[in-house]
């Protein structure tokens, strides 16, 4: 389920491929073929006749990006930014322990869709969880001790 704010930003893509529905949201040729675009309307230059016919295709690149692109993208990012690179899964392990420590591991089960509790206990981190509920506890005690004065 993708949220509102997301429609909005997916919308000039849909429309796009409205006619191809078959074809993939994103592509790498689709994204040359945009980059191509943007490089020629900030040309400051003149472009030189031999330039003007020749054929630079999107040809080479694929209609389709492989499964580990994104996880690639984020290690170029990551490097190029002197930072720890990290996986794209960490995201999903990172949510499901939110989740799981404020709402519950049942619901954190139902948000990774597994079937059974134990495959979502793989995701969580016993730590966060632990020191969540330690933070809960030390927030039960400050109410009780606000109410009760003891």
């Amino acid at each position: 389920m993708i949220p509102l704010a997301g429609h909005a930003i997916l919308m000039p893509y849909l429309i796009d491929k409205e006619h191809q529905p078959e074809a993939y949201l994103f592509s790498p040729a689709d994204a040359m073929k945009m980059l191509a675009i943007e490089k020629r309307e900030k040309r400051k230059t003149k472009v030189q006749p031999s330039q003007q016919n020749r054929k630079k295709g999107t040809a080479r690149y694929k209609d389709h990006y492989r499964l580990d692109a994104y996880g690639t993208a984020i290690d170029r990012a990551c490097d190029k930014a002197g930072v720890p690179r990290w996986s794209p899964n960490q995201l999903r392990h990172t949510r499901a322990t939110e989740v799981a420590s404020k709402l519950g591991i049942e619901a954190a089960r139902i948000l990774l869709g597994h079937t059974d509790a134990q495959t979502t206990m793989i995701y969580l981190d016993s730590n966060a969880l632990l020191n969540e509920q330690i933070q809960q506890a030390i927030e039960n005690a400050r109410e009780i001790h606000r109410v009760t004065g003891m």
